[in-house]
């Protein structure tokens, strides 16, 4: 995982990625969105030694990231989960989690050890992608090709047009009589 956060900004270098652990029915963030590697890197380690353990709650997982990718809606939005759990211990209807997140456009996509109904679903309706993994290889091939950036539709995202660039100058004559004007800058 560590080699695929340094992928993941090379393919990404504006974007943002954070970390969360699933365990014992509850989910922690380890590491907010950010850009800072070290720090992912250091959530990773973290991971590590203190191991996964307990039951999956895959809701828990989805309700935590949501309360970070809520905003902003300006930009793509995309969860991968990697779950090596056979099932998941919610507290509550998933399905209910699962409108919220295709309400607010989150794209969901699992690499799992195992086919399991639920995650399935979800990663069809939020258009995200599914893979059970056959080996070591395998895991590696599924996880760059999260690292290249998904193609998103324009009517996917919520922006405004902000004007950059070279800057314009318009003349603008106030008084004919007088040729005076003024200048104004458009940016």
């Amino acid at each position: 995982l560590s080699d695929f956060v340094d992928e993941f900004f090379d393919q990404n270098p504006i974007s943002q990625l954070g970390l969360l652990v699933a365990k014992n029915k509850r989910a922690e963030v380890l590491s907010d969105l950010t850009g800072n590697i070290q720090k992912l890197k250091d959530g990773l380690n973290a991971v590590r030694e203190a191991g996964c353990d307990g039951e999956f709650s895959l809701q828990n997982a989805l309700r935590v990231a949501l309360q970070t990718l809520k905003y902003p809606s300006h930009s793509s939005r995309e969860m991968l989960i990697i779950c090596s759990s056979l099932s998941t211990c919610d507290p509550d209807d998933i399905m209910i989690t699962l409108k919220e997140l295709k309400k607010l456009k989150i794209r969901c996509s699992f690499i799992c050890l195992a086919e399991v109904y639920v995650f399935k679903l979800i990663s069809e309706e939020t258009s995200g992608t599914y893979s059970v993994l056959l080996d070591e290889e395998h895991l590696k091939n599924v996880l760059w090709t999260h690292a290249i950036p998904p193609v998103v539709p324009v009517k996917d995202l919520d922006s405004n047009l902000i004007r950059m660039g070279n800057c314009t100058v318009i003349y603008v004559l106030c008084n004919p009589l007088h040729s005076t004007f003024y200048i104004r800058k458009l940016c």
